[in-house]
């Protein structure tokens, strides 16, 4: 089983610490948020001064990355777990991480925000409707140019498929990612509350995996949308 099953497994305080502390690959992280960073800068420029909220801040690595370009930016997070949301608060400034779920009202005026993002999120929520919760309330908190990003893991049939051979079944077990998409059922999803402006297979930036995309090989699931 992927050392990544290891922080989803238990989902609190103590087993984030945990794996962060001993299985949790720096390299490998820091890579993956330069990819992210890079996306998000793709389809909103983060070199002008931007008012963003990330939902499922965890730690706060990627927002501390874009506090560290750009530091005039207006930065919030949103975590469930207090004790995380506290370390990723102490990283962003004070009272800029909301310890609270996806689903409540942040404490943020309408029309906003330049850019919402959560990565690697919606599949941990379990309810329908309280995703359906997030996306009005991201729609609520956008501006009227702002971009809301949306990247969940792909959990088409071949991508099911990829995951059981190579040792990841871990991906599409229901105990671990409760909420599952393939992009179809993701694009139905959003387009009910929000405006849909772009979709992308991964956000990766490695020339093999975007051959492979192609042909509908690719990890995640990316949707760009905007206010409807």
């Amino acid at each position: 089983m992927s050392d990544y099953s290891t922080i989803y497994k238990n989902f609190d305080a103590n087993s984030m610490m945990e794996w962060r502390k001993k299985d949790a690959d720096p390299y490998r992280n820091l890579v993956r948020d330069a990819h992210q960073l890079l996306f998000i800068h793709k389809h909103k420029d983060l070199k002008k001064k931007r008012m963003i909220l990330e939902y499922g801040c965890s730690f706060g690595d990627l927002l501390s990355i874009i506090k560290t370009l750009n530091p005039e930016h207006d930065l919030y997070g949103l975590e469930v777990v207090r004790k995380i949301a506290l370390i990723a608060e102490k990283r962003i400034g004070k009272g800029r991480v909301f310890t609270q779920s996806c689903e409540k009202k942040a404490a943020l005026k309408s029309d906003s925000l330049d850019i919402i993002f959560s990565f690697d999120l919606v599949e941990h929520v379990a309810l329908k409707k309280n995703i359906k919760k997030m996306l009005e309330e991201n729609n609520r908190l956008l501006k009227k140019d702002g971009v809301c990003i949306i990247v969940t893991p792909n959990c088409s049939w071949i991508m099911r498929l990829i995951y059981i051979i190579t040792g990841n079944s871990w991906m599409v077990d229901k105990s671990f990612h409760p909420n599952q998409y393939s992009m179809g059922e993701l694009k139905r999803e959003v387009m009910q509350e929000l405006k849909i402006l772009k979709v992308e297979k991964g956000y990766d930036l490695n020339i093999l995996k975007r051959i492979l995309s192609w042909f509908g090989i690719y990890k995640h699931l990316c949707i760009v949308a905007g206010k409807k």
